[in-house]
């Protein structure tokens, strides 16, 4: 046993994040996280972080008790985290992301570009890599590339010596391409032969039994389920995780596809796209599947205007559209949840209550100038029942809350009572199933949602 959480609780005001949750880690292991939205994976991976302190319960460390209170802390007992979210500084090159934490290798204050540069080269052929090159500037990378150079940069040792023991790796395959996330598994496989433990983190059933050893489910908080990935089924996890059983996990649809329809594309071309010809009618969900590269980001870019449509028609609720643009798509009826929610969907230093509010200030404000901040909150509140929302306060700074609540803002941000299409990118399972129960809660009554898969 190599790491050991037992018993541990964490509550936000009212709303329990972790009631009594346990997981245990051993050398040499690769361990699934898995669970709903909202489950508590965030805050037990924030506890591990040292991002915050537990109410209660024990952590163990090879054996020994540990108190982890700040980052600093983690990464001294020879944690290491890899976010979903790259934290990359494009511009740099791949030697200096490695070394972003770490003092740069100097002479009387002046760096030396070719031990840093060497000392890069070591780190990333640790992991087997060799298509990376150090000065390469990090803005050239692909997605997947640049998730290597993220763990590339976790193997630096601290400055006590101690070399990095336990990888946590949230959602890591979330924009990777199938290539991408075999180059992922294969570094993951050798830190595993390294001895290292890994927890991973991922809604991605067909990866929880490739590469892991063992699973731990976690439901509104709790440890529901600890063992091997070999004694279960992924009927099972997912009968764990959401509490019904695999026949309710896709429930039979609740509307009825209308005849009428909202969208259509008539020989609709962009600079990515060429003769698109889509006809979508109320009601419908359509996916857009294909391999990276093949155009499915670009479709939707054409859909909302952020590519200029150069030939063809875009149609919308019967009436041609011959100047469309992100602000004139809202305006008829169109919504976009981004795939980088964080980054290009939320003001993460606003509240969750300011970013829900944003494409609706109009109609919240005295002749467009004097917002109503109870009407404000009022609507924050009741869009966030709508997408079963949990926070602390809806008050609540977006840069704090998990990442399961920050796609949960940035998508009720979007909801409105007269919206016809609603376009998304990347959506699992679970977010299907609620968009079904969404809708229909918010009495949207000429859905279409187009993603990308």
């Amino acid at each position: 046993m190599l790491l050991e959480l037992t018993h541990v609780h964490k509550r936000y005001g009212a709303t329990v994040a972790l009631d009594s949750a346990s997981l245990t880690l051993n050398a040499g292991s690769v361990h699934a996280l898995v669970g709903e939205n909202g489950a508590g994976k965030s805050t037990l991976i924030k506890l591990l972080a040292g991002i915050v302190e537990a109410d209660d319960g024990q952590v163990m460390l090879a054996g020994s008790p540990i108190n982890i209170t700040s980052p600093d802390q983690a990464f001294a007992h020879g944690l290491r985290f890899i976010h979903q979210e790259l934290q990359v500084v494009p511009a740099l090159s791949v030697a200096e992301n490695i070394f972003l934490h770490q003092p740069y290798p100097n002479q009387f204050g002046r760096v030396r570009w070719r031990q840093l540069n060497r000392a890069a080269a070591d780190v990333l052929a640790e992991l087997g890599i060799t298509h990376i090159y150090p000065n390469t500037t990090m803005s050239k990378l692909s997605a997947g590339d640049k998730m290597l150079v993220n763990i590339a940069r976790t193997l630096l040792p601290h400055a006590t010596g101690k070399p990095a023991q336990i990888f946590v790796m949230d959602e890591p395959t979330a924009s990777l391409s199938a290539s991408e996330c075999e180059r992922l598994f294969t570094v993951i496989r050798r830190l595993k032969s390294q001895g290292c433990a890994v927890l991973y983190v991922s809604h991605r059933m067909d990866e929880i039994f490739s590469i892991c050893d063992a699973v731990t489910v976690l439901r509104d908080g709790r440890t529901v389920y600890a063992g091997t990935t070999d004694t279960t089924s992924q009927d099972e996890l997912i009968q764990l995780m959401t509490g019904r059983s695999v026949s309710q996990h896709y429930p039979a649809r609740e509307t009825k596809l209308d005849e009428e329809v909202v969208l259509e594309l008539h020989q609709a071309a962009s600079k990515h796209v060429l003769n698109l010809n889509v006809t979508i009618q109320a009601g419908e969900i359509v996916g857009i599947a294909g391999l990276v590269g093949a155009g499915r980001s670009e479709v939707l870019r054409l859909v909302l205007g952020v590519d200029r449509l150069e030939r063809g028609h875009i149609i919308f609720n019967g009436k041609k559209l011959s100047t469309l643009n992100p602000q004139t798509a809202w305006t008829y009826g169109l919504a976009y949840i981004p795939e980088e929610r964080r980054s290009q969907g939320l003001i993460l230093g606003r509240s969750i209550s300011d970013n829900v509010s944003l494409p609706h200030l109009r109609p919240m404000s005295k002749l467009g100038v004097w917002l109503n901040p109870s009407l404000e909150r009022q609507r924050a509140q009741i869009l966030g029942e709508h997408v079963r929302l949990r926070a602390r306060d809806v008050k609540q700074k977006v840069v704090n809350s998990a990442v399961a609540t920050s796609k949960k803002c940035s998508l009720r941000g979007r909801l409105r009572s007269n919206l016809s299409c609603y376009c998304s990118t990347n959506l699992h399972a679970a977010s299907t199933w609620q968009l079904n129960k969404i809708f229909t809660a918010s009495s949207v009554s000429k859905v279409i949602v187009v993603w990308r898969c």
